[in-house]
């Protein structure tokens, strides 16, 4: 994926551990599920893909298109 310019490794920074505080102090998940989140949200990113149903609904909610590769395949191969 790196190769392909379709991932980026992210320094984790005060400003992303903050931003993903707020989210686990507001929707009540795991840090490293916030971290994502966070890491989604200052990149820009369009979409986060995860089985994790729980992830799926807050990033919703924090306005990120989630899907989920087992239900969601042929929209995934769509993209």
């Amino acid at each position: 994926m790196a190769e392909h310019g379709s991932i980026r490794i992210m320094p984790i920074t005060g400003k992303l551990l903050t931003t993903s505080w707020r989210i686990i102090t507001r929707e009540h998940i795991y840090q490293a599920d916030a971290l994502q989140l966070a890491s989604c949200k200052e990149e820009e990113c369009d979409i986060v893909v995860s089985a994790d149903r729980r992830l799926l609904h807050v990033a919703m909610r924090q306005k990120i298109h989630g899907f989920d590769p087992e239900r969601d395949e042929k929209k995934l191969m769509s993209l």
